[in-house]
């Protein structure tokens, strides 16, 4: 069914708005997280580096420099004892498949997962990206609706590729799972990466750049050094995101391997026009710089990259998204997430104004990522009998 709620803005005018509660939804950016990083990945860690956690004490990458005052996740989706939120399938099952019907949940994995890509130990940065995505496939594919992203070291690509080669032959790994800002300064667009976008292009496997904390070796997210706060840090990471995309459409990266699929996650989209607008400027002026560009660098985004919502940039006018859309160039760029369990959760039914019209709103609920992704009409029943509406 389709809900209107009223909203009052910041001008205090009312909006009228409609949950989208009736259509399809495919959530490309749901966290899967451990109870505890190295006891949980103690039984899939190779005999002759499990000394390292019982006897070296490891206990994970160190945590970022900003205390999370909102506690990092939902208030109502922790465990009655306490625990984290989303440390096992079916706690997710329960409080956001079941509750949603969610068509498709794509895992992302957390923090510290992605955290391996700046060890400057990569050997045990390898074995650990080894270890945590055996834990996935053991503990977090037993339903049809969920779809996993896989984790690599990618400080080592030699062995970041044959990694890829090993867990993808499993239907249910879709993805290779990175953090937007890359390892030891080395941006991704640099050639050492490439033995990685083979493997991803050689099993259709999309790349997800996904923001990444300010944990351990990473260089401060902003020119001018650490920020004073985490909203200063937050708002500033999309810099590395655009950063990142520059380099990899000027480079050649989608040259030299013309099917490979990236999606940009939590990482904001209100950046991406004038972006564009900029590069495919100075690509016309300088364009012999770079003789290895057939394309604009827009025409290079159209074809092979695309952006999760949340954290959705929100004019206060409705109509002001529709334009920003618009502005995009295409809307078949948007794909929905909701960011569960974390604090700044995006709803299924809410996050969309009523200002976007029915197909623009399947397109971003499910279908540019049903396309993108390559996943198949669902066969499942994804909604359960009193489906939550967030009211």
């Amino acid at each position: 069914m389709n809900i209107e709620t009223e909203q009052r803005t910041a001008s205090g005018l009312k909006l009228k708005q409609k949950c989208r509660s009736d259509m399809p939804v495919i959530d490309c950016d749901v966290h899967n997280e451990f109870t505890n990083y190295a006891q949980d990945l103690l039984p899939y860690v190779s005999r002759e580096w499990k000394h390292y956690i019982t006897e070296g004490l490891f206990r994970g990458v160190a945590m970022r420099p900003y205390t999370l005052w909102q506690g990092g996740y939902r208030d109502d989706v922790r465990s009655e004892d306490g625990s984290p939120a989303a440390v096992n399938l079916d706690q997710v099952k329960r409080q956001h498949l079941d509750q949603w019907g969610i068509e498709y949940a794509i895992l992302t994995h957390g923090v510290t997962a992605l955290s391996v890509c700046y060890y400057g130990q990569y050997e045990w940065a390898s074995e650990l990206a080894k270890a945590t995505n055996d834990w996935a496939l053991d503990n977090w594919l037993g339903d049809p609706r969920v779809r996993c992203s896989m984790v690599v070291a990618a400080q080592h690509p030699t062995a970041a590729a044959k990694e890829i080669d090993r867990v993808s032959e499993h239907p249910g790994i879709i993805q290779v799972i990175l953090p937007t800002r890359s390892p030891g300064g080395v941006a991704w667009c640099d050639p050492k990466y490439d033995p990685i976008w083979k493997a991803a292009e050689r099993h259709n496997l999309v790349v997800g750049f996904h923001v990444n904390s300010d944990a351990g070796n990473v260089l401060p997210p902003t020119t001018a050094g650490w920020p004073r706060s985490y909203l200063e840090a937050s708002a500033a990471y999309v810099i590395a995101a655009q950063s990142e995309l520059i380099g990899i459409i000027c480079s050649g990266v989608f040259e030299r391997f013309p099917q490979l699929k990236v999606a940009m996650i939590e990482n904001g989209f209100g950046w991406f026009p004038s972006l564009m607008w900029r590069l495919d400027k100075h690509w016309r002026e300088l364009r012999a710089e770079l003789p290895w560009l057939r394309r604009k660098p827009s025409e290079y985004a159209e074809d092979h990259i695309r952006f999760t919502t949340q954290p959705m940039e929100e004019p206060e006018s409705p109509q002001q998204l529709l334009q920003l859309i618009d502005m995009m160039g295409s809307d078949e760029y948007l794909m929905f997430s909701t960011d569960y369990p974390h604090w700044n959760f995006d709803s299924p039914a809410r996050s969309l104004p009523g200002a976007i019209s029915a197909d623009l709103a399947e397109k971003i609920l499910s279908g540019n990522a049903r396309a993108f992704y390559g996943l198949p009409a669902a066969r499942h029943d994804t909604r359960t009998s009193g489906a939550a509406l967030d009211e």
